[in-house]
């Protein structure tokens, strides 16, 4: 694993590299405010996630936010503390605090990040599937309405709907 933009101590090494995938890459990590009740978020993207470690005076907490699922990086400004937060699957799924004095270099991950999501994401064959299906419906459809309204004969019909078939 690549260690890029802060240092990481080493037990949250040992974390990622026992919950990563052997050809998983980290790209970019950002850290969040230490505190002593809440603990330090360590925000990762991957080849294929957004990672979260929230490092706790006992115990460390893992989440993946998969880019198929659309995690989406939004940056809120304070006075003194800006909160980073995730939404997944349209819904907030957690805040990071972050000293607004910090907020370019924030804003940068951010960018950086939301470029490698849209980069990585599978596309979602589905659609293009359910387009495909009804754009040949619609040939279908109209090549029926053009042989009820007598425009073409019952054997033209025939030999383009069996061409419009065979396409499918």
């Amino acid at each position: 694993m690549k260690e890029i933009g802060i240092k990481l101590s080493p037990i949250v090494r040992k974390v990622l590299n026992d919950y990563l995938d052997d050809d998983e890459k980290v790209f970019d990590a950002i850290s969040s405010v230490w505190s002593i009740y809440r603990g330090t978020d360590i925000l990762f993207y991957t080849d294929i996630r957004l990672v979260r470690v929230r490092k706790r005076p006992w115990r460390l907490d893992v989440d993946s936010f998969y880019y198929d699922d659309d995690p989406v990086l939004e940056l809120d400004a304070g006075p003194v503390l800006d909160t980073l937060k995730i939404n997944f699957k349209g819904e907030s799924a957690f805040e990071m605090p972050i000293f607004s004095s910090r907020r370019d270099e924030v804003l940068g991950f951010v960018h950086r990040a939301e470029k490698h999501i849209q980069k990585h994401r599978q596309p979602d064959i589905t659609e293009g599937l359910i387009g495909r299906e009804k754009m040949f419906k619609e040939q279908l459809t109209g090549l029926a309405e053009l042989k009820e309204k007598g425009i073409i004969t019952e054997e033209e019909f025939l030999k383009k709907k069996k061409e419009i078939l065979r396409k499918m």
